[in-house]
């Protein structure tokens, strides 16, 4: 896969933008999506960051002034040193286990069901029940009806051009040349399966359009649909 070393921000709706930055372990490579919400203070909300640099710094601050860092599950845990360097005055938010994990890291907030008062105008969110080693939280952009999500779902409907290691990795996940799939890993660490499917079913009653995915292309249309079925083995 070619990704490039980029900082250009794709705009998806008024006040939201999409990063795709490459993601190397080893031979394998794929993506890390952030997402960039401006919020009505010109504020910026900054989810997943990816890899730190000037340039990206620059091309943020043109949108307006990175406040808010999320941490939106225990896997994306990487970047963070240089985020806080840059941006001391910030609040950096992180969700159930992420400051247990990282000591080192001065995160500011725990992430719960419900927004903190500097987005609670901007997002609804949900703590997702049943997996306890994730702890991932879904966020709901009512203005631009978009869902943000992490790793309960990969979209990776059509191959970019990945190298022969990223084929097998995600062929082994389950994850490639599918559209909005859960991958095996994930499925792994589920530890209660009514948990997980009455959070699924309070994120997609949300009833959004669009479905922006940590790694992969977000879904444009019909996202609510797609996560409802990626989630249909649950009651199997």
């Amino acid at each position: 896969m070619s990704l490039s070393e980029t900082s250009v921000l794709t705009l998806h709706a008024p006040n939201l933008w999409t990063l795709a930055h490459p993601l190397r372990l080893g031979l394998v490579e794929f993506d890390h999506v952030m997402t960039v919400v401006q919020l009505d203070d010109d504020q910026l909300w900054i989810h997943s960051p990816v890899t730190y640099s000037p340039a990206l710094a620059q091309a943020l601050e043109a949108l307006g002034t990175p406040a808010f860092f999320v941490a939106p599950n225990t896997f994306h845990d990487l970047y963070w040193k240089a985020w806080f360097e840059a941006y001391p005055q910030a609040r950096f938010y992180a969700v159930p286990g992420v400051r247990e994990a990282h000591t080192e890291l001065p995160f500011t907030d725990v992430l719960t069901n419900k927004p903190p008062t500097e987005w609670r105008d901007a997002f609804d969110q949900h703590l997702v029940g049943g997996v306890p080693k994730i702890n991932e939280i879904a966020f709901f952009h009512p203005t631009s009806n978009s869902a943000i999500l992490t790793d309960l779902v990969f979209n990776y409907e059509t191959d970019p051009g990945f190298n022969f290691a990223t084929r097998c990795m995600l062929k082994m996940a389950g994850t490639y040349n599918r559209r909005c799939a859960v991958s095996r890993l994930l499925r792994l660490y589920l530890r209660d399966k009514a948990a997980v499917q009455r959070s699924i079913d309070e994120i997609a009653d949300w009833d959004f359009e669009r479905l922006i995915v940590g790694h992969g292309q977000p879904l444009e249309t019909k996202g609510h649909h797609a996560l409802r079925q990626a989630y249909a083995f649950l009651s199997h």
